[in-house]
């Protein structure tokens, strides 16, 4: 077991991976209706859940990479950038190529649009199109990977920020620019909330740097963080059900596909903001007594992302081809062979393709990107 990892975060991201894959597949035995809003319900919590964990993680990276007198800026952000590319594009081109191998045998017309894919903007002025579904999210984090070192960057040579200032500045300035985004966008073109709002780039970046701003906390206040854990953890508890209520009755409810204005602007960051205040409790379990449950939990944390990436080909494989199956067996069908593809995917390519990093990195420093 890698000493390394820390339980309560593994079990934070198989919940994430685990709630995508629920998502997807209880309409193969849910009535219509239900199944509508279960999806939509359990594909939220996933993917925000994974959303703030990311922030956190790479928040934590960049601030052992950022907070110190960084002598080659132009070095440091290289080097984070090669070593998150590594543990990322990869898998996703592979991928990527899968769903247009699949969009053609399957009967599909690949648009000149899709070249966006490559660059991750298929989603940021229009839709995202039903293509390579999961992807959506992925540009969101990808952006942000992008952005955010920029941002310390400029911060630090042209507003000669440093420390926790640095980076309570930049968190700040997504979070607003993105509320900000939100707000102009719902009082002119005011689109639906889920194709309009919630899988487009530009307005959801601040989902990533709730966890940024909680890795923040920890780096700089470890004794607050470790202290109030639990109230923070039962705060965020109330606060994300309470959002969820909100979601539930003010979305799938009260106006169907087209979301009212605070659904569309405060709504999310209030859910990342609790959703975010759950890791100080999750960070501080770092093992268990049943190390079956721990290995378990911990292999799927580890192929979460191949399995977020490949489990939606099983699932247009089983829906073009298995209307003879039971629901049941459908379901069984695309959680088998989703997790037999995304072990092997993980070991044979994820993990080998993450490890070459080691030798392209820049400097002598190697910074651990999880």
């Amino acid at each position: 077991m890698d000493r390394e990892r820390v339980f309560g975060l593994d079990i934070f991201r198989a919940f994430a991976i685990l709630c995508v894959m629920v998502a997807h597949t209880n309409s193969y035995y849910l009535l219509r209706n239900t199944a509508r809003v279960t999806t939509q319900l359990f594909a939220f919590i996933g993917v925000e859940t994974f959303f703030v964990l990311s922030g956190f993680l790479i928040g934590g990276i960049l601030l052992k990479l950022f907070s110190g007198d960084v002598k080659n800026l132009s070095l440091a952000v290289k080097n984070f950038w090669v070593r998150r590319w590594f543990r990322t594009l990869p898998n996703y081109f592979l991928m990527l190529l899968v769903y247009i191998i699949l969009e053609a045998i399957m009967g599909g017309v690949l648009k000149p649009y899709y070249l966006l894919f490559t660059v991750f903007l298929q989603n940021t002025f229009r839709p995202h199109p039903t293509f390579f579904g999961p992807a959506w999210s992925l540009s969101i984090e990808e952006w942000f990977y992008l952005l955010f070192p920029l941002g310390l960057a400029f911060a630090i040579r042209w507003l000669k920020l440093r420390g926790e200032k640095l980076f309570a500045f930049v968190v700040l300035l997504f979070i607003g620019s993105c509320l900000l985004l939100r707000i102009v966008v719902a009082f002119t073109a005011n689109p639906e909330w889920l194709i309009g709002f919630r899988t487009i780039m530009p307005l959801r970046l601040d989902s990533i740097a709730f966890g940024v701003g909680f890795a923040l906390l920890k780096y700089y206040h470890p004794g607050f963080f470790k202290k109030y854990r639990f109230l923070f953890f039962a705060s965020g508890v109330a606060g994300t059900l309470i959002m969820l209520f909100v979601f539930y009755f003010g979305y799938l409810q009260q106006y169907g596909l087209k979301g009212g204005f605070f659904l569309k602007t405060f709504f999310f960051s209030f859910y990342s903001l609790f959703a975010a205040m759950l890791l100080p409790l999750c960070d501080a379990i770092t093992t268990t007594t049943n190390r079956i449950w721990q290995k378990i939990i911990t292999h799927i944390s580890l192929i979460s992302y191949s399995l977020y990436l490949v489990h939606w080909v099983f699932v247009l494989l089983v829906n073009k081809y298995g209307a003879s199956f039971s629901g049941w067996e459908r379901i069984l069908m695309v959680w088998v062979a989703s997790l037999v593809t995304a072990t092997l995917q993980y070991k044979y390519f994820e993990k080998p393709m993450t490890d070459m990093r080691e030798k392209f990195s820049f400097g002598k420093k190697k910074i651990q990107i999880a």
